[in-house]
């Protein structure tokens, strides 16, 4: 019977490297082996295989047995079976008793490396052109330092955890090689966990077969304390949210991660971090912190609702980046500009779009409009089960009290709907636009379904305005909205969304209307210059001039 143990797994795929005469691989090296797997075995693995198996594309399941059968013969084996055979002869001298701190530092390594290019080469930044962020240096440090087993980065999806994740790892392997810390670093994704599914075993099972060694081995007897040197073991998962699995084994991993933390709760050296959404934490961290002294979590009073520990950018940083993607061009925002864009994902939108022109130096207040339009329209209407996520969204809209300010509804009152299109729930909350806090207490349930921010909630409710209204901008609409929203500046959001869509499908002749909207004298300033700026990005220069005139 052909087994599939994770560290010989992880073998093959280096061997396969190896004989492709790659020292590391991107995605485009996958169509290159490919080729000359063929070349050689006269078998096919095609480039999407190789990138499931090398972790550039998501897969739910392990590689198949004529896969595993055919890397195995490109690299010189008879197949699978012989090559395992090999490598256990090739390890039998290695008595996992005698394995040192050392050793351990440099199995957990090779897997760390491999994470790390994995999770680079799907930055939506060229990685290169990122930057390290401040807030991760104080934040591991203070971890470090202190008696604390565990801490997580706590944010919604796009605040650039993985990215921040990725420049701390590589920063403490540089240490590492350079003879200054002696730190054992194991890091990889959550979607890795899913092998632990798959295999049966527990995590920490999986945890020593990825690290090459039996599993009846105590891992804390893999610790030589005297050529520790004081150094830490780091593991890391990055990503552990309840979206990506059934909600079965999300508990169940959640609780063998907690297992983990708790047996090692009086080793001082041994330091779990995870990062997660803040949803995720908030849902769960009843489960996570038995003991919250363990736990170094850092949250200020101002982010207690929502549990975020993860910064946007600071001005600073958002000219460092600017820097890096274009470094011939000097920085000069206006401040509320500047506000718009500390959001790492709002950033990375613009980015793709002006990649071959970047420059923040011509952006203006409809920028961040364009660009979260883009993204609704990418993740939501052209995505997969897109009508099903319409219509939750407009449930969702008609379930919330507007004039009392309750932008957030019951779950249960909604319940019978996401059951019946779960996959499009569930994809709106892998894709940041959703989220789910579960705040019961006293005996009490209570789970309500919120946007992540204020721009998808002002969004959502002006395009089930607008359908509600026959997707007519009139005077019945303007007092609609005038009635309907007692805050000031949500009235406002969900307004200038209304004349977007306006200027989108040809009403112009409608502005007039505006007239009747309550603003304040600040906020019909801003909006003549929004749809100033609205209209010299519309169409073409005669286009332009048309929409003045009306």
């Amino acid at each position: 019977m052909t087994t599939f143990l994770t560290h010989s797994l992880e073998a093959l795929k280096s061997a396969v490297l190896l004989s492709s005469g790659f020292k590391s691989i991107a995605p485009g090296d996958c169509k290159v082996i490919s080729l000359k797997v063929f070349e050689r075995t006269k078998h096919s693995i095609s480039e999407t295989t190789l990138k499931r198996v090398y972790g550039f594309a998501y897969s739910k399941f392990r590689p198949s047995l004529f896969t595993i059968e055919t890397m195995a013969k490109y690299c010189g084996y008879e197949g699978w079976d012989d090559f395992c055979l090999k490598q256990e002869i090739q390890h039998a001298g290695n008595n996992p008793t005698n394995a040192n701190w050392e050793t351990l530092k440099q199995n957990a390594a090779k897997i760390t490396n491999f994470t790390v290019q994995a999770l680079q080469n799907k930055a939506g930044i060229p990685y290169a052109q990122t930057i390290q962020r401040e807030f991760i240096d104080r934040h591991f440090a203070a971890f470090s330092r202190g008696d604390h087993t565990a801490t997580v980065l706590s944010a919604p999806a796009g605040y650039g955890k993985t990215i921040a994740l990725c420049h701390w790892v590589e920063e403490a392997l540089a240490l590492n090689a350079s003879g200054i810390t002696n730190d054992v670093v194991l890091f990889f994704s959550s979607s890795a966990l899913m092998n632990v599914f798959l295999s049966g075993r527990s995590l920490n099972d999986w945890l020593l077969g990825l690290l090459g060694y039996a599993t009846d081995v105590d891992l804390r007897s893999l610790f030589d304390n005297d050529r520790r040197k004081e150094g830490n073991f780091y593991l890391i998962i990055d990503g552990l949210d309840d979206h990506s699995y059934k909600s079965e084994q999300f508990q169940l991993l959640l609780s063998q991660v907690n297992d983990i933390a708790a047996l090692h709760q009086n080793t001082g050296w041994f330091k779990l971090i995870l990062t997660m959404r803040a949803a995720t934490w908030v849902n769960n961290k009843h489960q996570l912190q038995n003991n919250p002294d363990n736990w170094y979590t850092a949250f200020t009073a101002n982010n207690s609702h929502l549990e975020i520990n993860v910064p946007l950018f600071s001005a600073a940083e958002i000219k460092e980046l600017c820097k890096k993607i274009n470094p011939g061009e000097e920085v000069c925002l206006a401040e509320d500009i500047a506000e718009n864009f500390n959001h790492p994902l709002y950033f990375q939108f613009y980015y793709k779009q002006h990649k071959d022109d970047f420059s923040l130096n011509n952006i203006n207040h409809v920028c961040l409009y364009e660009l979260l339009s883009a993204f609704v329209l990418n993740k939501v209407y052209l995505g997969p089960y897109s009508a099903d996520k319409l219509l939750l969204l407009t449930a969702l809209v008609e379930l919330m009290d507007f004039k009392n300010g309750v932008f957030e509804v019951d779950k249960l009152k909604v319940n019978g709907l996401i059951k019946q299109c779960a996959p499009a729930y569930h994809d709106l909350l892998s894709v940041g636009f959703l989220r789910e806090l579960n705040t019961s207490a006293n005996l009490q349930y209570h789970t309500v379904v919120e946007f992540v921010n204020s721009n998808f909630l002002e969004l959502t409710i002006a395009k089930a305005l607008l359908q509600k209204n026959n997707n007519a901008f009139d005077s019945k609409l303007i007092a609609q909205i005038n009635t309907s929203f007692a805050n000031e500046q949500r009235r406002f959001g969900i307004l200038k969304w209304c004349v977007i869509y306006v200027t989108k499908s040809g009403q112009q002749n409608n502005l007039d209307v505006l007239a009747n909207a309550l603003l304040t004298p600040c906020q019909k300033s801003e909006l003549l210059q929004f749809l100033s700026e609205l209209f010299e990005k519309t169409g073409s220069p005669m286009i332009n001039a048309e929409v003045l005139i009306n």
